[in-house]
């Protein structure tokens, strides 16, 4: 029995905070290889490689910058939205860049958060 499989194709979006001003970027057409983590009793992980001719995403990403990833084969499909948590800051050279990062879910159990704060609200 033959069987014709194919990878969905991935979709990036990072929304990255510098200063006072938020920029969005599409890393979708960049994408060499990703890995999402689905886990059930913890947050789940992304790694995202992505190609960096002319070391374009050199220090625009930092951690905790927000990043949503979807699955697109016929329809769009939301796969993980979380933050960064660890990136390359510089590439000497035009190789791979990685970002790696954990669902919205590590916030609330690995960072220190004050649920009476309006912020945290």
């Amino acid at each position: 029995m033959n069987y014709l499989t194919y990878t969905p194709s991935i979709e990036a979006y990072i929304d990255s905070y510098n200063g006072n001003q938020h920029r969005y970027y599409d890393v979708s057409k960049d994408i060499a290889q990703a890995r999402i983590d689905r886990v059930i009793d913890d947050a789940s992980s992304f790694s995202l490689t992505l190609s960096n001719k002319g070391r374009k995403y050199n220090g625009l990403f930092s951690p905790m910058d927000r990043i949503v990833i979807f699955a697109t084969k016929v329809e769009r499909h939301r796969l993980l939205t979380g933050y960064i948590t660890e990136v390359d800051v510089f590439q000497l050279y035009s190789s791979d860049f990685v970002i790696k990062g954990k669902c919205s879910l590590y916030q609330l159990q690995r960072l220190y958060w004050d649920p009476g704060l309006i912020e945290s609200q």
